[in-house]
């Protein structure tokens, strides 16, 4: 009946587990629906903004690559070294276009140029060559960068016409050194920022987010979605940021969050993140909008899922738990004995077994214990005399032998241990814890005394070999008058009608 009980308790524990979890599971779905939304369009946007900017770096590393590899290519270096001497020199001269053309072919770049610091003159690809100088404001810029530690940098291209807002292109210039480390001039190409438009606009189709870039002052001037068109300006009226508390940040990797709309789900709610570029000069603008609603909910389910996946673990948990209790108990039963909670003649059997394979039982001895009229204890007081005096002798046994051996009920009022080669002298030992069981009160009031039979454990004897061996020793010191420890040697005895009732079934 307990046990029926005990085991309806843990279902009841069990399927209440499961109840709770369940709620937990719904109630925490609704409540953060909007909050997860908008989570997800967030982190989308701002996974797209790190993409678009790695894609960026990358077309800009290539062009890098390419500007460096011709800056330190000795053609042109040793071409730069001598173009003063060789200024009129049309052969000369033709060999550098023929270099710069192979690079502009082979690139696809608006244009591929050169510019000496010693001359002032700028060679471009296609066989044109203008003359710079520092006194031309339009021109200052390249000095400023001879004049600079700079090893390359990119510009806006400055060549191109002021109103040309719309097709952006841009500059990386490279230092050309002599070999003394000296300036020589500048190598650059001019990368046209529509190269890389596709690939960043595709990134936005694929996180559902759109992109734009705008020039300093807010103006469009990259963008394919209807509500942010090129040439719009996202401060004008029906612009992205018309009356919002909005500020672009001239400040290289400056980032700017916020969420424009009016509530969960709203069809005009966006979640912006502006990020200055100063490479460019301009902005990038990553928009999310609501349409991600339904992925967001998609997740939720695979949120149910992992909660669900947690509910598994909780209930195994408890049946672990339960099963593991039950198993105790079974292991309990199974190893020890119930009255005196020590180990029954089995689990001694295999213990002894296993420290006689570890080779552990070198100089040890054996040792059986009987309680001397046990059946009188038991006709004069009672059974539970009898099951007090069985109780007390094992937590006695236990407390004085600890890690010095082991100790077992062999079979009704018979205790049979082993006492390792640590005890010097297992006879006194014994004949301590005899002294203990018999000088207590327990012993005194029920009349308890210890016959006890040791052997010496012999290379090559089995237990049954011992048993016999310290039951003929047990036999002595009862012949002897009980309440005494006898060492077995091959000049005792023993007496068939007087062997112990588990030896005789021990050699069956």
């Amino acid at each position: 009946m307990e046990k029926n009980s005990h085991q309806t308790r843990q279902i009841v524990l069990i399927c209440s587990v499961i109840i709770v979890a369940f709620l937990a599971s719904a109630f925490m779905f609704v409540v953060s629906s909007s909050k997860n939304t908008r989570a997800f369009i967030e982190q989308a946007t701002d996974m797209t903004a790190a993409n678009v900017i790695t894609q960026i770096e990358s077309d800009m590393s290539a062009s890098v690559y390419t500007a460096r590899a011709m800056a330190t290519n000795p053609f042109i270096i040793n071409w730069a070294g001598q173009e003063a001497a060789n200024a009129d020199n049309t052969d000369y001269i033709k060999e550098l276009y023929t270099y710069l053309k192979a690079y502009y072919e082979g690139n696809n770049y608006n244009f591929v140029f050169y510019a000496s610091e010693v001359t002032g003159n700028c060679y471009y690809q296609d066989g044109m060559k203008l003359t710079l100088s520092k006194q031309n404001e339009d021109d200052r810029w390249i000095y400023d960068f001879m004049d600079s530690d700079l090893q390359y940098q990119f510009i806006v291209n400055p060549f191109k016409p002021k109103n040309d807002s719309n097709n952006s292109s841009m500059l990386i210039i490279y230092r050309l050194n002599n070999s003394s480390g000296g300036t020589l001039g500048v190598i650059g190409v001019s990368l046209s920022l529509r190269m890389m438009e596709n690939s960043i606009l595709e990134l936005g189709s694929n996180y559902d987010v759109g992109i734009a870039f705008t020039d300093t002052d807010g103006n469009v001037v990259i963008s394919e979605d209807y509500s942010l068109p090129v040439n719009s300006n996202v401060f004008s009226e029906s612009g992205l940021f018309y009356g919002k508390d909005v500020k672009l940040i001239p400040v290289d990797g400056a980032v700017t969050r916020i969420w424009l709309g009016s509530g969960f789900l709203d069809a005009d709610s966006k979640f912006c993140e502006i990020r200055y570029l100063d490479d460019f000069n301009r902005y990038l603008i990553i928009y999310g909008s609501g349409s991600g609603a339904m992925k967001m909910h998609n997740n939720q389910l695979f949120l149910q899922l992992g909660m669900l996946a947690v509910l598994l673990i909780l209930m195994i948990a408890v049946i672990i738990n339960t099963i593991s209790q039950y198993r105790s108990k079974i292991i309990s039963l199974a190893t020890l004995d119930e009255l005196t909670k020590i180990m029954n003649r089995k689990s001694f059997m295999s213990r002894f077994d296993y420290f006689s394979k570890q080779q552990l039982l070198e100089n040890s001895h054996l040792f059986l214990i009987d309680i001397d009229f046990f059946k009188t204890i038991n006709d004069t007081l009672g059974h539970a005399a009898g099951d007090e005096a069985l109780s007390y002798l094992s937590s006695v046994l236990t407390a004085q032998i600890e890690n010095n051996g082991f100790v077992a009920r062999w079979g009704g009022d018979e205790f049979i241990g082993v006492l390792f080669s640590a005890i010097d002298s297992p006879v006194d030992k014994l004949n301590d814890i005899s002294s203990i069981v018999s000088n207590s009160d327990t012993g005194k009031r029920l009349h308890i005394t210890l016959s006890i039979g040791v052997a010496t454990l012999d290379a090559g004897d089995t237990l049954n070999t011992s048993v016999e061996k310290a039951d003929i020793a047990l036999y002595t010191s009862k012949k002897n008058g009980r309440n005494r420890t006898t060492l077995y040697d091959a000049s005792q005895t023993g007496a068939e009608p007087e062997y112990s009732k588990e030896l005789k079934d021990l050699n069956r």
